[in-house]
């Protein structure tokens, strides 16, 4: 897919819904046709199901996106790419053009790709190539605990008089930011100070957003101490990323939040000589007085109670923060994936696949077979589609003379008659749901993971396949644990477990000179 796709909001526009009016979609649909061929090929060699599978059933078995909607996503990435380029690079006022106005007559991919997203590089967060030097030491100094009880040993053994607990929560579909502040004397500690900031809705910032923030409006508060208060201070957060992200030099979506902070740290430095500022993890939902009242304040902010003076907010708080990058990115992928849903709820083959897997297009089908044999997932899938090598699919494609069941003479050989209804495997079946003690139906046979081993059992008994495809059932496999000669989890690579097991088979058929 990358390199089908590899500069694609160059050669090829977004795909969108029709114009009023009209039933065909715009954009590049001739190039969507012709690569979805390309994936279907891929897709049927991946699930090993019969080529009369229908594409939209392919693509969900396999946890692909449609062509269309995947080459939407790639320019989305594009767009988003565009929209965060610093004013100073060469494109950044030909992208503000091509966001305000659309041409009508030949517009350039870039105008295509621009009106299709509507994002607007005047509101979205600005991500600079290069954030720092390579000689930049970070202000803040940092401890992560390796486990819970240190962390919370730590804690009782800080000598910091000074505790500040900040924390960013959504709730709602808000995102809001908190910081607490303790003076801590004599084992007991009063609340100094609060400050609250409510970032804005869930599709324009995100959590990780509201952590940073938080940790802004700690050094805010420490900035506006007056009392001396010893030389350490503390800030615990209960986000690691958040702590581990301070001391980075990369541009990430969020680092001008980072970069504020930064230079809190420092004023707050020089205000406050030899003062030794440490960001410390602290696990959360662990009783800590401190933690569980910066979550409180920051659920307060988000649903809107906020702090009113703007006079104690830092001052590049007091205005709008820009739209976050991954917020964005992760409002329209979702997007993406709900019209995907739709396109296969919409098909006519979502009529037999709601019945078999109520959840797709997911990847459950995927984590089902996972550690199954070839074979066996081929098999598992072409059950799922229908497309089977039964006698009523076969007589529809021409493979076979009769569609008529070869073991009750009674009715058609489908699916639902080989696994449910045929009087002839009534013995196995009831033997199979007996042990299984699930109710009858093609959903528990084909989509419940207790349900696979038992389900190829009653398959080999049935001896249906053994002609084409050998005996069905599936050992009583022990996978290895413990750890290799080179370090490896034996218990986790469960592939080298099943190709050792096969090159020990006994083989009878024609032997290669050369394998």
């Amino acid at each position: 897919m990358p390199k089908m796709l590899y500069a694609a909001e160059v050669w090829c526009n977004p795909i969108r819904d029709p114009t009023p009016g009209k039933k065909k979609k715009r954009g590049s649909t001739a190039f969507a046709t012709k690569l979805a061929r390309v994936q279907r090929t891929s897709t049927t060699f991946i699930t090993g199901a019969m080529r009369s599978t229908s594409t939209v059933a392919l693509d969900a078995h396999a946890g692909v996106l449609p062509m269309h909607i995947a080459i939407n996503k790639t320019c989305l990435r594009a767009a988003l790419r565009f929209a965060t380029l610093p004013r100073n690079h060469p494109l950044y006022p030909y992208i503000r053009r091509a966001v305000k106005v659309c041409p009508k007559k030949l517009p350039s991919p870039l105008h295509h790709t621009m009106d299709t997203f509507n994002i607007d590089p005047d509101t979205t967060e600005t991500i600079l190539p290069v954030r720092q030097t390579s000689k930049w030491q970070p202000s803040l100094k940092t401890h992560i605990a390796h486990s819970l009880g240190r962390a919370m040993a730590n804690k009782a053994l800080d000598p910091a008089s000074i505790r500040i607990y900040s924390d960013g929560s959504g709730i709602e579909g808000m995102i809001g930011a908190a910081a607490v502040l303790y003076r801590h004397i004599d084992g007991n500690q009063t609340v100094k100070h609060v400050l609250r900031y409510c970032l804005g809705t869930e599709t324009k910032h995100t959590v990780y957003e509201g952590e940073i923030v938080g940790e802004i409006l700690a050094q805010q508060l420490l900035h506006n101490e007056i009392r001396g208060f010893g030389r350490h201070v503390s800030v615990y957060i209960d986000n690691q990323a958040s702590i581990m992200s301070t001391q980075s030099i990369k541009p990430t979506p969020g680092h001008y939040l980072l970069d504020i902070l930064h230079n809190k740290v420092s004023h707050t430095k020089k205000k406050h000589r030899n003062i030794q500022i440490t960001a410390r993890w602290i696990p959360s939902h662990k009783d800590v007085e401190g933690n569980e009242e910066a979550d409180r304040q920051a659920k307060r902010a988000a649903k809107g109670d906020a702090d009113s003076s703007r006079h104690r907010l830092p001052a590049e708080l007091r205005s709008a923060l820009p739209h976050s990058k991954s917020a964005i990115q992760q409002a329209m992928f979702k997007s993406l994936k709900a019209e995907a849903t739709t396109t296969l709820q919409n098909s006519t083959q979502w009529r037999k696949l709601r019945h078999v897997d109520p959840s797709m297009p997911s990847n459950r089908f995927r984590k089902l077979v996972d550690h199954l044999p070839r074979k066996h997932a081929t098999l598992l899938m072409q059950l799922r589609t229908g497309h089977a090598p039964l006698n009523k699919n076969l007589f529809t494609i021409k493979c076979a003379d009769t569609p008529i069941c070869p073991a009750c003479e009674d009715a058609y050989e489908t699916v639902h008659h080989f696994l449910l209804s045929c009087p002839a495997y009534e013995h196995h079946r009831r033997d199979l749901f007996y042990r299984l003690n699930r109710p009858r139906s093609l959903h528990t046979l084909l989509s419940h993971p207790k349900a696979i081993k038992l389900l190829f059992k009653y398959i080999a008994k049935t001896g249906r396949f053994k002609s084409s495809l050998g005996d069905m059932e599936i050992p009583d496999y022990h996978a290895p644990t413990g750890t290799g000669r080179d370090g490896t989890d034996l218990g986790a690579d469960r592939s080298r477990f099943w190709i050792q097991d096969l090159l020990n088979r006994p083989y009878n058929g024609p032997r290669p000179d050369r394998v």
